[in-house]
Protein backbone atom coordinates (compact mmCIF):
# COMPACT_ATOMS: atom_id res chain seq x y z
CA UNK A 1 0.00 0.00 0.00
CA UNK A 2 1.20 3.60 -0.98
CA UNK A 3 0.37 6.47 0.54
CA UNK A 4 0.61 9.31 -2.01
CA UNK A 5 1.66 12.84 -0.69
CA UNK A 6 1.81 15.86 -2.92
CA UNK A 7 4.09 19.12 -2.39
CA UNK A 8 1.66 20.89 -0.04
CA UNK A 9 0.71 18.23 2.03
CA UNK A 10 -0.94 14.93 2.70
CA UNK A 11 -3.54 14.00 0.31
CA UNK A 12 -5.41 11.79 1.89
CA UNK A 13 -6.10 9.65 -0.61
CA UNK A 14 -5.28 5.63 -1.43
CA UNK A 15 -3.04 5.53 -5.09
CA UNK A 16 -2.10 2.60 -5.33
CA UNK A 17 -2.43 -1.12 -4.15
CA UNK A 18 -0.78 -3.89 -6.18
CA UNK A 19 -0.83 -7.54 -6.56
CA UNK A 20 2.45 -7.42 -5.14
CA UNK A 21 1.92 -6.02 -2.32
CA UNK A 22 -1.22 -8.10 -1.75
CA UNK A 23 0.63 -11.45 -2.13
CA UNK A 24 3.73 -10.04 0.48
CA UNK A 25 1.27 -8.77 2.80
CA UNK A 26 0.84 -11.19 5.87
CA UNK A 27 -2.75 -11.09 7.41
CA UNK A 28 -2.38 -9.16 11.17
CA UNK A 29 -3.71 -12.05 13.95
CA UNK A 30 -7.04 -10.83 15.10
CA UNK A 31 -5.54 -9.73 18.32
CA UNK A 32 -3.23 -7.53 16.44
CA UNK A 33 -6.02 -6.45 14.13
CA UNK A 34 -8.19 -4.48 16.93
CA UNK A 35 -5.08 -3.63 18.81
CA UNK A 36 -5.85 0.14 19.02
CA UNK A 37 -9.41 0.03 19.28
CA UNK A 38 -11.04 -3.09 21.56
CA UNK A 39 -14.07 -5.13 20.01
CA UNK A 40 -15.83 -4.33 22.81
CA UNK A 41 -15.10 -0.57 22.80
CA UNK A 42 -16.11 -0.27 18.94
CA UNK A 43 -19.49 -2.24 19.82
CA UNK A 44 -20.10 0.72 22.53
CA UNK A 45 -19.25 3.05 20.56
CA UNK A 46 -21.81 2.41 17.57
CA UNK A 47 -24.04 2.15 20.35
CA UNK A 48 -23.98 5.07 21.39
CA UNK A 49 -24.00 6.97 17.78
CA UNK A 50 -27.63 8.70 17.02
CA UNK A 51 -28.82 8.47 13.84
CA UNK A 52 -29.04 11.76 11.75
CA UNK A 53 -31.73 13.64 9.84
CA UNK A 54 -31.95 16.20 7.51
CA UNK A 55 -29.83 14.48 5.21
CA UNK A 56 -29.21 14.35 1.08
CA UNK A 57 -28.79 11.78 -1.44
CA UNK A 58 -25.28 12.48 -3.14
CA UNK A 59 -24.57 11.11 -6.76
CA UNK A 60 -21.04 11.27 -7.10
CA UNK A 61 -19.20 8.49 -10.24
CA UNK A 62 -20.35 5.16 -9.67
CA UNK A 63 -20.68 6.03 -5.92
CA UNK A 64 -24.00 7.07 -3.78
CA UNK A 65 -24.23 7.46 -0.27
CA UNK A 66 -26.58 10.08 2.20
CA UNK A 67 -24.98 13.28 3.87
CA UNK A 68 -25.94 15.78 5.89
CA UNK A 69 -27.63 18.55 3.77
CA UNK A 70 -25.47 21.28 5.48
CA UNK A 71 -22.47 19.87 2.83
CA UNK A 72 -22.38 20.94 -0.68
CA UNK A 73 -21.79 17.46 -2.77
CA UNK A 74 -21.70 15.86 -5.95
CA UNK A 75 -19.09 14.89 -8.46
CA UNK A 76 -15.79 16.40 -8.58
CA UNK A 77 -16.31 17.31 -12.28
CA UNK A 78 -19.00 19.42 -10.82
CA UNK A 79 -18.09 23.09 -11.99
CA UNK A 80 -19.98 24.85 -9.18
CA UNK A 81 -18.49 22.78 -6.23
CA UNK A 82 -14.72 22.93 -8.28
CA UNK A 83 -15.35 26.53 -7.63
CA UNK A 84 -16.14 26.01 -4.12
CA UNK A 85 -13.34 24.16 -3.10
CA UNK A 86 -10.59 26.11 -5.58
CA UNK A 87 -11.74 29.40 -3.24
CA UNK A 88 -11.13 27.41 -0.02
CA UNK A 89 -8.15 26.37 -1.09
CA UNK A 90 -6.90 29.85 -0.86
CA UNK A 91 -7.52 29.97 3.16
CA UNK A 92 -6.66 26.39 4.36
CA UNK A 93 -4.12 23.84 3.13
CA UNK A 94 -5.92 20.92 4.13
CA UNK A 95 -8.43 22.06 1.07
CA UNK A 96 -5.64 22.75 -1.11
CA UNK A 97 -4.64 19.41 -0.36
CA UNK A 98 -7.61 17.59 -1.62
CA UNK A 99 -7.70 19.51 -4.57
CA UNK A 100 -4.61 18.14 -5.80
CA UNK A 101 -6.06 14.67 -6.70
CA UNK A 102 -9.32 16.21 -8.30
CA UNK A 103 -7.32 15.76 -11.63
CA UNK A 104 -5.33 13.12 -11.01
CA UNK A 105 -5.29 10.69 -14.40
CA UNK A 106 -3.37 7.59 -12.24
CA UNK A 107 -4.42 4.57 -10.60
CA UNK A 108 -6.75 6.50 -8.51
CA UNK A 109 -10.15 7.77 -9.27
CA UNK A 110 -12.34 10.71 -7.22
CA UNK A 111 -15.67 9.64 -7.07
CA UNK A 112 -17.24 12.31 -4.92
CA UNK A 113 -16.49 15.11 -2.84
CA UNK A 114 -18.01 17.07 -0.27
CA UNK A 115 -17.22 20.38 2.02
CA UNK A 116 -19.27 22.35 4.48
CA UNK A 117 -16.99 25.31 5.34
CA UNK A 118 -19.63 27.86 6.77
CA UNK A 119 -17.48 27.27 10.18
CA UNK A 120 -13.98 28.01 9.30
CA UNK A 121 -13.30 26.77 12.83
CA UNK A 122 -15.08 23.44 11.54
CA UNK A 123 -14.18 23.20 7.97
CA UNK A 124 -15.43 19.77 6.83
CA UNK A 125 -14.28 17.97 3.56
CA UNK A 126 -15.29 15.15 2.32
CA UNK A 127 -13.42 12.93 -0.06
CA UNK A 128 -14.47 9.36 -1.86
CA UNK A 129 -11.83 7.56 -4.33
CA UNK A 130 -11.85 4.55 -5.63
CA UNK A 131 -8.92 2.09 -7.20
CA UNK A 132 -8.91 -1.09 -8.73
CA UNK A 133 -7.13 -3.84 -6.56
CA UNK A 134 -7.02 -7.42 -6.59
CA UNK A 135 -10.54 -9.66 -5.23
CA UNK A 136 -7.88 -11.47 -3.15
CA UNK A 137 -6.84 -8.13 -1.47
CA UNK A 138 -8.09 -8.13 1.82
CA UNK A 139 -8.97 -5.81 4.51
CA UNK A 140 -6.64 -7.73 6.85
CA UNK A 141 -4.19 -7.01 3.76
CA UNK A 142 -4.40 -3.69 3.39
CA UNK A 143 -3.99 -2.65 8.05
CA UNK A 144 -0.89 -5.10 7.57
CA UNK A 145 0.58 -2.87 4.49
CA UNK A 146 -0.99 0.50 6.57
CA UNK A 147 1.32 -0.59 9.44
CA UNK A 148 4.26 -0.77 7.29
CA UNK A 149 4.07 2.48 5.38
CA UNK A 150 6.53 5.05 6.90
CA UNK A 151 5.98 7.76 9.22
CA UNK A 152 4.83 11.13 8.03
CA UNK A 153 4.27 14.61 10.28
CA UNK A 154 1.01 15.51 8.85
CA UNK A 155 -0.69 12.77 9.35
CA UNK A 156 -0.76 11.10 12.91
CA UNK A 157 -2.96 7.82 13.27
CA UNK A 158 -4.91 7.73 16.70
CA UNK A 159 -6.88 4.45 16.23
CA UNK A 160 -7.16 1.67 13.43
CA UNK A 161 -8.79 -1.18 13.68
CA UNK A 162 -11.70 -3.33 11.01
CA UNK A 163 -15.26 -2.38 12.25
CA UNK A 164 -18.18 -3.69 11.34
CA UNK A 165 -20.83 -0.67 10.56
CA UNK A 166 -24.81 -1.11 9.16
CA UNK A 167 -23.66 -4.05 6.62
CA UNK A 168 -20.04 -2.85 6.06
CA UNK A 169 -16.92 -4.42 6.77
CA UNK A 170 -14.81 -2.08 6.88
CA UNK A 171 -11.11 -0.78 8.11
CA UNK A 172 -10.94 2.19 10.22
CA UNK A 173 -8.40 4.77 10.93
CA UNK A 174 -8.63 7.55 12.85
CA UNK A 175 -6.03 10.54 13.03
CA UNK A 176 -4.48 14.08 13.19
CA UNK A 177 -3.67 16.32 10.22
CA UNK A 178 -0.98 19.43 10.44
CA UNK A 179 -0.40 20.47 6.89
CA UNK A 180 1.26 23.80 7.10
CA UNK A 181 0.29 25.20 10.24
CA UNK A 182 -3.49 24.02 9.87
CA UNK A 183 -4.70 20.77 12.42
CA UNK A 184 -7.85 18.75 11.98
CA UNK A 185 -8.56 15.31 12.76
CA UNK A 186 -9.40 12.77 10.04
CA UNK A 187 -11.36 9.64 9.47
CA UNK A 188 -10.42 6.97 6.93
CA UNK A 189 -13.03 4.05 5.48
CA UNK A 190 -11.51 1.43 3.38
CA UNK A 191 -14.39 -0.64 1.93
CA UNK A 192 -14.00 -3.68 -0.93
CA UNK A 193 -16.59 -4.11 -3.71
CA UNK A 194 -14.92 -6.95 -5.68
CA UNK A 195 -12.25 -5.74 -7.52
CA UNK A 196 -12.32 -1.75 -6.13
CA UNK A 197 -11.10 -0.69 -3.41
CA UNK A 198 -13.06 2.81 -2.35
CA UNK A 199 -11.57 5.35 0.76
CA UNK A 200 -13.88 7.44 2.30
CA UNK A 201 -11.88 10.01 3.62
CA UNK A 202 -13.72 12.42 6.25
CA UNK A 203 -11.98 15.83 7.38
CA UNK A 204 -13.47 17.36 10.42
CA UNK A 205 -12.20 20.29 12.83
CA UNK A 206 -14.09 19.89 15.90
CA UNK A 207 -12.02 18.69 18.50
CA UNK A 208 -14.89 16.68 19.85
CA UNK A 209 -14.87 12.93 18.07
CA UNK A 210 -18.39 11.67 19.07
CA UNK A 211 -19.78 14.60 16.89
CA UNK A 212 -18.40 13.70 13.74
CA UNK A 213 -18.54 10.20 13.81
CA UNK A 214 -22.37 10.07 13.35
CA UNK A 215 -21.48 11.81 9.77
CA UNK A 216 -18.98 8.97 9.17
CA UNK A 217 -20.92 6.42 10.06
CA UNK A 218 -24.30 7.59 7.80
CA UNK A 219 -21.76 7.57 5.16
CA UNK A 220 -20.81 4.18 5.51
CA UNK A 221 -24.26 2.47 6.75
CA UNK A 222 -25.70 3.93 2.84
CA UNK A 223 -22.83 3.71 0.71
CA UNK A 224 -24.16 2.03 -2.45
CA UNK A 225 -21.34 1.01 -5.64
CA UNK A 226 -23.60 2.12 -8.80
CA UNK A 227 -22.98 0.89 -12.31
CA UNK A 228 -21.33 2.93 -14.44
CA UNK A 229 -19.70 2.38 -17.95
CA UNK A 230 -16.99 4.35 -17.59
CA UNK A 231 -15.76 5.10 -13.77
CA UNK A 232 -12.97 7.61 -14.89
CA UNK A 233 -15.42 9.52 -17.21
CA UNK A 234 -18.34 11.18 -15.49
CA UNK A 235 -21.60 10.37 -17.06
CA UNK A 236 -23.34 13.67 -19.07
Amino acid sequence: MRFWLSGIGFTLVLVTLSANLAATATPLKSTQIDRAIPRNAIAQQRQSTPPLTNSQTVTGIGVEFLLPSRFKAGSPADKELRALFTADAKQSPITASVMTIFDNSGDMQASAVAIDNSRRENLEILLVTTVSTPSTLSLEDMQANFDRASPNNEFVPVKTGIVTIGSRRLLQIQGNLNIKGSQAKVFMGFLKEGDKTFQLTYVYGTPNTRQALPVFEQIVRTFKVMATSDPATPSK
